[in-house]
């Protein structure tokens, strides 16, 4: 490549850059970093994890999901998500595990043990529009979960159920499978509440 035809290059990129400020050059003979994934792409490699636990800042919102505007997570005060999502479409507060049902097919179950009330679990059913916060939702395919969370699940199956679990500090994002390895449904736990109920 002459240097005339190289000093073209970089100013025909140049004015791509300026025209273009929010794409990265493509064309160029400069070693360029890596960045981030954007919606886009659709990378082939099996290798490209996103969960890899090293760059990934958004790892505690695993445990969140938004309805209507509304956060729902494993930590959320209990009286004043069911005070902002409103009235559900069936309740039950007969027991010690509280029960909030919405028509959305938003499920809360809540653990109370007399002083206060604790998320046990969030579940997401029949509902296309609600994802987790790295936008799975029913419908997904097993490998969009894998390559959106990585391999590192612990998988259940047998006849009528066929399941992924991944684990985090404090909680755990699970998604249930159909036959046709769509996701059905996904549930976010408090294993802190889960691990009181296991011991009551």
């Amino acid at each position: 490549m002459t240097k005339k035809f190289f000093s073209l290059l970089v100013f025909s990129t140049m004015l791509l850059t300026i025209g273009c400020s929010k794409k990265a050059p493509e064309n160029t003979n400069e070693e360029t970093t890596p960045t981030e994934i954007t919606e886009n792409e659709n990378p082939s490699t099996s290798d490209t994890v996103v969960n890899d636990g090293e760059d990934n800042d958004d790892i505690s919102n695993d445990g969140e999901i938004v309805v209507d505007g509304i956060t729902v997570g494993y930590n959320s005060d209990v009286d004043q998500l069911i005070e902002s999502l409103g009235k559900p479409n069936y309740e039950d507060t007969s027991s010690s595990v509280e029960n909030y049902n919405y028509k959305n097919g938003l499920n809360i179950s809540a653990y109370n043990d007399g002083s206060s009330k604790q998320i046990f679990e969030i579940h997401v059913l029949y509902n296309e529009t609600i994802s987790t916060t790295r936008g799975i939702k029913k419908g997904d395919s097993l490998q969009d979960v894998l390559s959106t969370y990585g391999e590192d699940a612990e998988e259940y199956q047998d006849d009528n159920v066929h399941s992924l679990k991944y684990q985090f500090d404090g909680y755990s994002l699970s998604f249930v499978l159909d036959g046709n390895n769509n996701v059905e449904s996904f549930f976010i736990t408090n294993t802190t509440t889960d691990s009181k109920l296991t011991k009551s």
